[in-house]
């Protein structure tokens, strides 16, 4: 069993806003995962745990044809009038026969899971959740299979 932890290594890009604020548009990668932006820290960069036959594993916007849409980027905000679509996508290679399960935790609680046959050596699989205005909190999906080994773990944070 190998399961090692990558840093993810991301630059942010913010649209222009007509109220003329100072945007962020470059972020640099510290040596502690830190990102920063004229010395200010604007947040900490998880880990990712990716096991080794997990080859993507992802929260994006939509699913389609089995491949994942827009990558969705961390914190969520939530929408008073319209609940928030929120994929978990993975990609697992290697692993025909075996099954595992798709987590979805709300602040340490867990309010889903999802069981996944894997019928073939590539095997992709989504599940979703609706994310209404009420959902605030600390978010995690997991892919771990029946013993509770973790393949890969996504955090990610819902705000008002």
């Amino acid at each position: 069993k190998v399961i090692e932890k990558k840093p993810i290594n991301k630059v942010a890009k913010v649209k222009e806003t007509s109220d003329k604020k100072p945007q962020l548009n470059a972020l640099e990668l510290s040596s502690n995962n830190n990102i920063k932006k004229q010395d200010q820290i604007i947040h900490k960069i998880p880990e990712v745990i990716l096991h080794k036959n997990v080859s993507r594993a992802l929260l994006v916007s939509d699913v389609n044809n089995k491949e994942p849409g827009q990558e969705i980027v961390s914190p969520i905000v939530a929408n008073k009038d319209k609940a928030i679509g929120v994929f978990y996508f993975t990609e697992i290679n290697n692993m025909k026969g075996k099954t595992l399960f798709h987590q979805w935790e709300r602040d340490g609680k867990l309010i889903y899971e999802k069981k996944i046959h894997i019928l073939g050596n590539r095997w992709r699989a989504s599940t979703s959740k609706l994310i209404t205005y009420s959902k605030t909190g600390s978010w995690r999906v997991r892919l771990v299979n029946k013993q509770g080994d973790v393949f890969n773990e996504l955090k990610f944070e819902v705000v008002k």
